[in-house]
């Protein structure tokens, strides 16, 4: 079938006044009423009148430097969004799902997490720079902060912003809760006692901190964290061995919560998922769960086929992206949950300043391209099924 084309977003043309370098004091520059003007100078003198005008000329000018920075931001994130893409062509269903993709990533972000997580793969990481002010100050927050460092490190931005918040946000753990009989960090809340949402969080912030910027680190810090670290609690999980262990959602549940809180740790804390350790158990965990929201994504990175219907929302366009790639700890993760029956071209950007692109036709790869190329050696391809 033939390939739908892409639908590229289009540049506004601003309207307004032509604006030069001229700093001419001339009255017919300023548009100052005659009756005004004699006015004022009776009133002020000459002496007044031209510091009144320099301070006219300062605010244009000042107004005029506001525009054109505004207008150059505007062109560079429309640049970066036209950076990366996803079309789709096959089923007629992919026809909805390429339009809505498009129309998503021309939103602004509303006040979750959620949007931010689908910036990583379209690599617009400039747009990312609002969450040095987002509130409250979690747990995913840090990871997402991580993620963002993995992708495009930025020195500035790591010691600026994600250390301070990561530490402002691991010592609201370590000085609130108390260690247990086991000398293990005990997390209690009126929901439940070490629940999945907070040990695999405090597990995945630490380890991906000393993975990624562990020498970056005051000495302090890094004693302080490897503390914490060795302090945490066991992940809740069944007891049972074989096909029936799974994830809980905490050591003690105190109140019901329907949001199945153990896939936390497939999706916002990657602990479980494609290429990982005991993935048959998060498999059934998730094949267990109660119907959510989040289900596409979860599906996505456990690298199982999942639906995308229903009216498309910001946990379809990242579920999309993960079907398409997923990169983590260095490991770059090609078609990882893709329907074979998809034909697909698509760019996006994985960890390390990398860019994939790749074509599939008829469940085979017709083009594939990753810059740097030496990446190429840390790629892992999967079958589309």
């Amino acid at each position: 079938m033939r390939s739908l084309p892409l639908i590229q977003p289009q540049s506004v043309a601003l309207k307004r006044r032509p604006m030069t370098a001229d700093t001419s004091l001339s009255e017919d520059r300023l548009h100052f009423p005659g009756k005004i003007r004699r006015l004022r100078q009776k009133k002020y003198g000459n002496q007044g009148m031209i510091e009144h005008k320099a301070l006219l000329i300062s605010i244009r000018a000042l107004l005029c430097s506001a525009l054109l920075v505004g207008q150059a931001l505007a062109c560079a994130g429309l640049q970066s969004r036209q950076s990366s893409f996803i079309r789709l062509s096959g089923p007629s269903e992919t026809t909805a799902i390429n339009q809505a993709y498009l129309r998503l990533r021309l939103l602004q972000p509303d006040n979750t997490l959620l949007p931010y997580w689908t910036m990583l793969a379209a690599g617009d990481y400039s747009l990312m720079l609002p969450l040095a002010n987002y509130q409250p100050r979690t747990l995913e927050l840090v990871t997402l902060l991580l993620h963002r460092h993995a992708h495009s490190p930025d020195p500035a931005f790591l010691k600026q912003t994600i250390i301070p918040i990561a530490e402002e946000v691991l010592d609201r753990y370590d000085k609130n809760f108390l260690l247990g009989p086991g000398g293990a960090l005990r997390i209690d809340t009126p929901q439940a006692i070490n629940p999945m949402r907070e040990v695999a969080g405090l597990r995945d912030v630490l380890d991906r901190i000393f993975y990624l910027i562990g020498p970056r680190l005051t000495a302090d810090l890094r004693y302080q964290w490897r503390q914490m670290q060795s302090e945490l609690p066991p992940l809740p999980v069944s007891t049972e061995d074989g096909p029936s262990s799974r994830l809980l959602p905490a050591l003690e549940q105190i109140a019901p919560d329907s949001s199945n809180p153990e896939l936390s740790a497939i999706f916002p804390f990657r602990l479980y998922g494609t290429g990982k350790p005991d993935l048959d158990m998060a498999r059934a965990t998730f094949l267990a769960r109660r119907p959510a929201p989040l289900d596409p994504v979860h599906a996505a990175f456990l690298g199982l086929r999942t639906q995308l219907s229903g009216e498309f929302t910001h946990a379809h366009a990242l579920a999309l992206q993960s079907m398409l790639l997923q990169s983590d700890y260095g490991r770059i993760h090609l078609f990882p949950a893709w329907p074979k029956e998809w034909d697909v071209d698509f760019r996006l950007h994985a960890e390390s300043n990398t860019l994939v692109e790749a074509t599939l036709r008829r469940g085979k790869i017709t083009r594939f391209r990753i810059t740097p190329s030496y990446r190429a050696r840390d790629l892992v391809r999967h079958t589309p099924h």
